[in-house]
């Protein structure tokens, strides 16, 4: 997360450069800094069933 809140406070050339320095798709950092987040996706194919998986979820943004 702190990688994040980084990302959030640069201009749109030290995008760039991070993502060189990263070797990541500038596209995929540059949505990451759009979100506030990793664009990734859970996938619960049991279902939720516990609290504590309701809660992850929640956590998750889902």
């Amino acid at each position: 997360m702190g990688q994040i809140r980084l990302l959030n406070n640069m201009d749109d050339d030290e995008v760039f450069a991070f993502s060189k320095t990263i070797q990541a798709p500038y596209d995929l950092v540059a949505q990451s800094k759009q979100m506030g987040r990793l664009p990734v996706v859970l996938f619960a194919t049991g279902g939720i069933v516990m609290p504590a998986d309701a809660t992850l979820t929640i956590q998750f943004g889902l």
